[in-house]
């Protein structure tokens, strides 16, 4: 923001405050928004669900996401995106991890989740193509053996899911 909300007043940006603003007129304190974002690994038996986003690089896939509504718990967020972008209705949802991602300005919550559901429906709207994935075939990406799909790169919440899942760790 540019004007104080309590004051009306212009922020001048002293660059004392990195994570925070603060008003030299009123003396309020602001910290920076972020929004509360799922992740979620959803798993059917020896498969996973794999999501391509629109904007993403050529043969990327990803586990599927969506930012949290306000009165959302994470669950609740977590059944209402698997239900729009794909049409599976998903069960026993856990808290994995988290990660502060920077876009834009998210904190991203790691899910699991289980699904007795296979056929998807696709919200094209939403995602542009998902599909399962089996573990197998997931540790053979994980080493470079096929080259018609990638998957989030190291160091992402979604990479960090999908190994841990492929090594039968969560």
């Amino acid at each position: 923001n540019k004007f104080c909300p309590k004051c009306g007043k212009n922020f001048i940006n002293d660059k004392i405050f990195i994570w925070e603003n603060k008003c030299n007129s009123c003396n309020k304190i602001y910290f920076p928004r972020i929004d509360p974002v799922i992740i979620v690994i959803v798993v059917n038996e020896n498969q996973t669900l794999l999501g391509r986003s629109h904007h993403f690089p050529d043969r990327l896939y990803s586990c599927l996401a969506g930012f949290v509504e306000p009165g959302e718990t994470l669950e609740m967020a977590a059944a209402r995106e698997i239900k729009e972008e794909v049409g599976l209705k998903i069960s026993k949802i856990r808290f994995v991890t988290n990660q502060p991602w920077p876009f834009p300005s998210s904190l991203m919550f790691g899910l699991k989740a289980i699904t007795k559901y296979k056929k998807l429906n696709i919200d094209k709207n939403e995602i542009e193509d998902a599909l399962w994935i089996s573990k197998k075939y997931l540790r053979e990406v994980f080493k470079g053996k096929k080259d018609n799909i990638s998957v989030a790169r190291k160091g992402t919440i979604a990479r960090y899911l999908l190994g841990k899942w492929a090594d039968d760790k969560i």
